[in-house]
């Protein structure tokens, strides 16, 4: 595969991961739960990171606890290096075909990538610990996990597939990543 093709691939993958990652924080599913009320039928309700939803009514959570906007910030967070990523990995495609210097690109992107699983990841294991214990998980909780994974895979399986490629592990550094031509 051409060096081009894997890069518009990797940046297709960090685009999807990235909308995936957007929706899943911004939609009202994170925690949901269905209960029976005698004489009255099922009713649903579910709580996100800005909304909570008693059937199909949801209100925006204005006079929200601390734990819900410490989610909430690091969950844009999370969004903010996720883009940021997507971004490096265009501009380091855009300088590869005009044949300029472009590796320090791929790093950046790869710690954007790495700092934004992170923050995906404090904030799932955060909002768990605090949210209520009787809610189970929603789809928006999995669509931004999706997306945070999808992320780093699209930056961290081409680093590990070049460095397979490498003739010892001293020399993985240069052979993944190319020192700038002077």
């Amino acid at each position: 595969m051409s060096f081009f093709a894997s890069k518009l691939k990797q940046i297709c993958a960090l685009f999807v991961g990235s909308i995936l990652l957007l929706v899943g924080f911004l939609t009202p599913s994170w925690h949901s739960r269905t209960v029976y009320i005698p004489y009255s039928g099922y009713h649903s309700s579910t709580l996100g990171l800005w909304y909570y939803c008693a059937d199909d009514i949801c209100e925006f959570i204005w006079h929200r606890p601390t734990w819900l906007s410490v989610c909430g910030l690091t969950a844009g967070l999370s969004v903010l290096t996720g883009f940021a990523a997507l971004k490096y990995r265009c501009i380091l495609l855009i300088r590869a075909i005009r044949k300029e210097d472009w590796e320090e690109f791929a790093k950046w992107s790869f710690v954007s990538a790495v700092v934004s699983f992170g923050f995906t990841l404090f904030t799932m294991i955060y909002f768990h610990m605090k949210a209520p214990d009787n809610l189970g998980f929603g789809y928006s909780f999995i669509c931004a996990l999706a997306g945070s994974i999808m992320i780093l895979l699209a930056v961290l399986l081409p680093l590990v597939v070049s460095a397979k490629m490498c003739s010892s592990f001293d020399d993985v550094l240069n052979c993944v990543l190319p020192r700038p031509r002077l």
